[in-house]
């Protein structure tokens, strides 16, 4: 779970390079404290990472800190007519609205032989068996923050006001849980997926082509994620559709006493969604 350390640092488990790993989530900060928390993260951390904004990313690059790469945002268009008065207004073009909506049902017919040994549930809470799933899948990830029960009930579902939901994968033979998203709903009925992560490619292959039905069904204009890392997750969205948007979020990393710098530069060893980013 989360915890709350000195200098505005949150604390975060990681696995880093297949080995339990203590990683620091640095703040957005002025000038005065960047190389102090330098020094906290190489004393008491086996690594840090953050999402400084503005002016606060060449700070960060003075004092050392890498840029490990800018955190796009991927974008599946649902419903044509929906999503485009959304964004235009009632002057929308009734043609530019039909094709998007033929190419959102073309994918989904390409992707619908995937899901016949699975089933979506919406369910209200992280269970045992999100402890389990990630027991069996933590490891296949080279640099990925913890994703037990435990810190997801605290990161998502915390706020009465501000809660998430969860989208489960179960198998039809077994009932094991598979792979999951959480998602919010946004304005213009627009959905971000906050985290996504399964037990491996055909799960998540899955789990995509049945949540952007339900979705859509549901009154969805758009689903949205940002990602940096794995380029399986890549090609996993664009397979179903999802395209870059031009902004980006840069990430930016320091290595500690477990896990130097030049173990950290490679991005596709990372793992990072909006789970990361928030504290």
């Amino acid at each position: 779970m989360q915890a709350s350390f000195d200098e505005g640092i949150g604390v975060r488990a990681f696995i880093g390079n297949g080995w339990p790993a203590r990683a620091a989530l640095f703040p957005d900060l002025a000038s005065d404290r960047v190389a102090s928390i330098k020094d906290v993260v190489a004393r008491d951390f086996d690594l840090g990472y953050g999402f400084p904004t503005g002016d606060a990313v060449d700070v960060y690059r003075r004092a050392g800190y890498h840029v490990l790469g800018e955190m796009p945002r991927y974008v599946r268009v649902l419903h044509g007519g929906r999503y485009l008065e959304a964004q235009l207004g009632p002057r929308l073009s009734g043609l530019a609205a039909s094709v998007i909506d033929r190419s959102v049902a073309v994918i989904a017919s390409v992707r619908s032989h995937i899901v016949r040994r699975y089933q979506l549930r919406w369910i209200p809470a992280f269970g045992p068996d999100f402890d389990a799933l990630w027991r069996r899948a933590g490891h296949s990830h080279s640099l990925i923050c913890q994703r037990d029960s435990a810190f997801l009930q605290w990161r998502f579902l915390r706020s009465a006001t501000h809660r998430s939901r969860i989208a489960a994968l179960y198998s039809r033979q077994g009932g094991r849980l598979e792979a999951y998203a959480v998602v919010r709903t946004g304005a213009d009925a627009r959905v971000e997926i906050q985290d996504l992560f399964g037990a491996g490619a055909h799960e998540l292959d899955a789990l995509v082509a049945l949540l952007v039905p339900q979705l859509d069904a549901l009154g969805a204009t758009s689903l949205g994620i940002r990602f940096l890392g794995d380029p399986s997750i890549l090609r996993l969205l664009a397979r179903h559709g999802f395209s870059r948007r031009t902004e980006t979020q840069p990430v930016m990393i320091i290595g500690g006493k477990g896990l130097p710098l030049f173990k950290l530069r490679t991005v596709d060893d990372w793992y990072l969604t909006d789970l990361d980013e928030g504290s």
